[in-house]
């Protein structure tokens, strides 16, 4: 595993690539040791191709990144799919690979990937706080981020939660969270990126997971969530139960 780890993550490095990423005026660069439990997720090919960016997600645990359905996909013959840990953190990450018969789904789009090992976590690294199940983070700010073709780089924007009421009239499904701040928002290759809320010290309450494909050509005015909060007593059933 060590040994396609590093062949995974050595091309990766050298130049994959990969869609859009948190757009607009407002984005910016994470600088290390930050938002470490933010991890990316690669699409790794056979005869030294080229790894892919595919999508995002959050490590809540030192076995488990929830993401979604779409976004974390599932492996064929000729294609493989790992988590990439602590390159936020300033290194160079390790190339983790994912146990797709036991990563539980949720019937609304999400899932939990589990590692085939377990992540290091340590004063660097550490997984994000989920929300208790009663948690309303309507009209609170987040922090949305995500990774991408940005020469490695975590891009991170600030954006405002909207109440769910206005989240409808924007034609968000119901029950979704969502941000319409303009200028910054999540395009194509965003998806299982999380927003989260800083609780000092390195450490990050999850508040909302970006959903399925977004829509390039809205990404600077909606962006939709999965409300975390809501499914709390389904992660800790799958992950703990």
């Amino acid at each position: 595993m060590q040994a396609l780890a590093a062949f995974v993550l050595a091309s990766a490095l050298l130049g994959a690539i990969g869609p859009a990423l948190v757009c607009g005026a407002g984005v910016r660069e994470t600088g290390p040791g930050h938002l470490t439990s933010i991890v990316e997720i690669i699409e790794s090919f056979p005869l030294g191709i080229e790894p892919t960016h595919r999508a995002s997600g959050v490590l809540i645990t030192p076995k488990y990144v929830l993401s979604t359905k779409e976004a974390a996909g599932k492996p064929g013959i000729t294609k493989r799919r790992h988590v990439v840990v602590g390159r936020s953190a300033g290194g160079e990450g390790v190339a983790v690979e994912i146990d797709y018969k036991a990563s539980p789904e949720h019937p609304d789009g999400l899932i939990l990937l589990k590692l085939q090992e377990d992540v290091n976590l340590d004063a660097v690294t550490k997984a994000a706080n989920l929300p208790h199940g009663n948690t309303d983070n309507t009209g609170a700010s987040a922090l949305l981020a995500s990774w991408g073709s940005t020469k490695d780089k975590l891009q991170s924007s600030t954006v405002n939660v909207l109440t769910k009421a206005e989240c409808v009239k924007k034609g968000v499904k119901e029950g979704l969270l969502c941000s319409a701040d303009k200028g910054k928002g999540a395009c194509g290759g965003d998806e299982g990126s999380p927003i989260v809320q800083d609780l000092k010290n390195g450490v990050y309450k999850l508040v909302g997971i970006v959903t399925g494909a977004q829509d390039v050509k809205t990404c600077l005015e909606t962006t939709a969530y999965f409300d975390v909060a809501k499914y709390s007593s389904w992660i800790l059933d799958k992950v703990y139960g």
